[in-house]
Formats: C-alpha cells, sequence, structure tokens
C-alpha cells in the first residue's frame, strides 16, 4: 500500500512562538518500505529552509531495538537565524529588559552542557548548502558539505565556509561511542582568519597560545587536531594531540610582557611591537603542549630564530636566538652595546672585530611573566635546533602509543567480532540440528505411520 500528502500555503502561529511558521509547498510519498520526502519549503520566521529526502527502514527500526534506520536529506537555506528559532534576539528587549534578559542568559549559560550522545541505530545522510547562518555574535556564510550520521560518529566530509573573515574547509568527526569522554578528529584548511575575532569566538586559542590576546592580524593554517571532551562538552587539553603550519599575514604583537622583558634585557627596544610578516610557522601538538617548531623573522637587519613551547598550564619554555649587527643600535645606544659587549667579553668571546652579536635569551615559567635569562654565543646558535629534536622526539613518541593503543582497540575488536561470528556460527549450527532432528523426527514418524497402515493391511 502506498500514500501521498500534500499541502499548500500552510501557516501556523503560536504563542510559545515568537514568529509564525509557513509551509508554502510540502509533498510526501509513504509506503511500508520508505517514507519520501519530495519536497518541504518553510518560511520560519526570517529563516527559509527547503529540503528533500528519504527515509527506509522505519517500520522495523520503530519496532525492534536492533534495526536501524536508513535515509538521507538535501537542505537549501538563502538563511538560518539560529538566534531567532533559539527565541532570543537582543533587539526585542530594550532598558531594564535588556539588563534582565542578559542576566538571564548569562546565568543559563553558566549551566554546564551534557555529552552529546549519537544514536547508534541511525544511517543518516545529510548534504547542505546555506547562504548565511547567524549564531549568537557570529556571522557563518557559504556553508556547504556532507554530514554523515552511523553507529554513534558525525563526521563532516569536505565542509567549507566563510567565518571570521576567512575561509575554512574541515573533514572529520565526533564520536560518542565512550559516553563519558567523546572524542573528535579533524583536519582543517585555513585561509585568512582574522586573529582578534578567533580569540572572541573560541576561548581555548588562548589557552593553548597565550600571545594570541597581544597578537592582531590574520593568519592561515593547514592542521589536524584530534583528542576527547568531558562530560560537559569541555576540551581535556592534556588529550589534545595535532600538528600543522600557519602562514602569517601583517601579524602585529604589542605590549606582550615577555617580549618587553626580553627588550629590557638584552638593550635592544625593536621588540615592541613585533612584526612578522610572512612567515611560516610548524607546531606539533602533545599532550595539550605546544611544540613550535624553529622560524627566522627579521627585524630590519636583525635575525631572531624562535622556537619552544606552551602548555595548556599557561607556561611557557621559548628560546630566542638573536644576530644583532653592532649598526643595529645606532651612534646614539653605545652605552647599550658596550653593555652588551661587556657581557660578551666575560664568556672570553674576543669582541674586537665583532660584527655580529649572538644571544640566546629564554623564557621559561608563567607565560604572564616567565624568567628571563640570557646566553651570549661566539657564533650562531643552533639552541633552537635541539628544542625541534625534542618536539619531534615527544611527537613521535605519543604517535606509537596512541597507534599502539588504536592496534589494540582494533585487535579487541576483531576478537569481539570473530566470538561474535563464533556464536552465531554455533547458534545457526544448533538450530539446523534442531531443524535437523525435527524434519528426522518427523520423517521416522511417517514411517511408521506407513508401517502401521501396512501391517493392518495384511492382517485384514
Amino acid at each position: 500500500a502506498k500514500g501521498q500528502f500534500s499541502m499548500t500555503n500552510f501557516i501556523y502561529s503560536s504563542d510559545s512562538l515568537d514568529y509564525p511558521v509557513e509551509i508554502p509547498l510540502a509533498e510526501v510519498l509513504v509506503s511500508p518500505k520508505s517514507f519520501e520526502l519530495k519536497t518541504l519549503s518553510m518560511l520560519l520566521g526570517k529563516s527559509d529552509v527547503n529540503m528533500s529526502g528519504s527515509l527506509e527502514n522505519f517500520i522495523p527500526y520503530a519496532l525492534d531495538d536492533g534495526q536501524t534506520l536508513k535515509g538521507n536529506l538535501s537542505i537549501q537555506s538563502k538563511l538560518l537565524d539560529i538566534n531567532e528559532l533559539m527565541g532570543y534576539e537582543e533587539s526585542d528587549y530594550t532598558g531594564e529588559e535588556v539588563e534582565a534578559q542578559t542576566k538571564e542568559d548569562s546565568s543559563a549559560t553558566d549551566e554546564p552542557m551534557e555529552t552529546l550522545l549519537l544514536p547508534k541505530y541511525i544511517d543518516f545522510t545529510t548534504t547542505a548548502s546555506i547562504g548565511k547562518m547567524l549564531y549568537e555574535d557570529m556571522q557563518i556564510d557559504n556553508i556547504k558539505g556532507r554530514i554523515a550520521l552511523k553507529e554513534e560518529k558525525l563526521s563532516l566530509e569536505n565542509a567549507s565556509m566563510d567565518f571570521l573573515q576567512g575561509s575554512m574547509n574541515m573533514t572529520g568527526f565526533y564520536e560518542s561511542t565512550d559516553s563519558l569522554f567523546p572524542s573528535y578528529d579533524f583536519t582543517m584548511d585555513i585561509k585568512s582568519f582574522d586573529v582578534t575575532e578567533t580569540i572572541e569566538t573560541f576561548n581555548s586559542i588562548e589557552t593553548l597560545a597565550p600571545i594570541a590576546k597581544n597578537t592582531k592580524g590574520k593568519y592561515s593554517a593547514k592542521m589536524k587536531i584530534l583528542g576527547t571532551l568531558d562530560k560537559n562538552m569541555e576540551p581535556l587539553y592534556e588529550s589534545i594531540f595535532g600538528n600543522g603550519k600557519i602562514s602569517t599575514e601583517n601579524i602585529l604583537v604589542e605590549d606582550y610582557k615577555p617580549l618587553k622583558k626580553i627588550a629590557k634585557a638584552i638593550k635592544y627596544d625593536k621588540l615592541n611591537p613585533l612584526s612578522l610578516n610572512d612567515v611560516d610557522v610548524s607546531f606539533k601538538i602533545t599532550e595539550g603542549k605546544v611544540y613550535v617548531e624553529p622560524f627566522t623573522n627579521k627585524i630590519g637587519e636583525t635575525k631572531v630564530t624562535i622556537a619552544g613551547s606552551n602548555s595548556f598550564d599557561q607556561t611557557i619554555d621559548y628560546t630566542f636566538s638573536f644576530e644583532i649587527p653592532r649598526s643595529e643600535f645606532g651612534g646614539e645606544a653605545n652605552e647599550a652595546i658596550d653593555g652588551l659587549l661587556s657581557k660578551v667579553a666575560a664568556k672570553g668571546i674576543k669582541v674586537d672585530q665583532l660584527e655580529t652579536i649572538n644571544v640566546d635569551v629564554k623564557l621559561v615559567g608563567p607565560a604572564t611573566d616567565p624568567k628571563v635569562t640570557t646566553d651570549f654565543k661566539e657564533a650562531k646558535s643552533n639552541a633552537t635546533e635541539s628544542l625541534k629534536k625534542e618536539a619531534e622526539r615527544q611527537f613521535e613518541k605519543h604517535k606509537k602509543e596512541l597507534e599502539d593503543k588504536a592496534k589494540e582497540e582494533l585487535e579487541k575488536q576483531k576478537k569481539e567480532a570473530e566470538e561474535k561470528a563464533k556464536q552465531e556460527l554455533e547458534k545457526q549450527k544448533k538450530e539446523a540440528e534442531e531443524q535437523l532432528k525435527k524434519e528426522s523426527d518427523k520423517a521416522k514418524k511417517k514411517l511408521e505411520e506407513e508401517a502401521k497402515k501396512k501391517l493392518k493391511g495384511l492382517f485384514k
């Protein structure tokens, strides 16, 4: 049996909704095997949605806990105003109402989120094309991509969007098979994101990169990041693992206290503000600790190579290896350069013909106020290379641990699958033997009945 349902120009309003629901057109085909949504056009306040798709196996899914609901859906929208759909727009309130609503929203925000648990017996794929989406203070444009939900795993495939004054392409997944510690694994290709807007939108960035709050400009990045979340959907920093490369665009670091302390230690006043233009910075993240591989930046004629690490506990360990030409200090800085040369001479280095001052500056301790130490060298330093090797060692060590853990999990799943298959085979074998026994007993009984008939015929 099949059925068809259609609707045109339907309008629904309610006191519980701040906006009417309009359905200009809806067409549905229903059969025992499938539910086909030929078209559904909806207007939800300022938001518009056009959908089509189908559901299969919905009757067995509703009746049997072990059945999987399968489906696909295509969504197009010019505008999705999530703020309005959630029932709050700041413009709706004025005066005392704004203050009251802000307190109410703040109170609600303080409530911790709960783990987003994904269903196991759902196999659903959605393709989306959204022109503009508004959510809180964010505007995301040109959203496109494929979303697949299967066996408690939500996967994004080539999801793209314009965001934070730039654009991003993302592939990866969120998985809740472990309900206490859901996991994520994403690969991102970011182009021209604004640093300030990134920090305002994602406060965890400041935790992993404390210097960011004193930074302005844009950056592009290609990176992979994975980890787990706690029961409140907050990142467990010690579980974060990844790597990538950041390219800077007109980056300016200003009034960052550690840089000001370096400037004071080596009598070099060109570090505030510090420009990082067209610099490629490679990094690795191991257990929430960010290791920055050596990169070189020019400040006038001075070269500085920077490498080190910062941790989610807001501690840093960086080395700045400077190569400062004497000419950089200028005629008005004789006292400063004399002070530096006296420190160089104290290390037994001949300073008479020294044209370049080589000095390593270490920053170790709290990101807001680290300890500064200087080490003058006779030649160019390679201290940052040793930091790179340590980062690689930690990364490879943890990578091996993850691979071993994944291998163990794979073996475990393999054994479970083999055991399940074995049990299923035993079950089928037993059922076959029982069926064979039934058939045998039935045949035996039939033979006995036929033999009795023949005997009766002989004694007539």
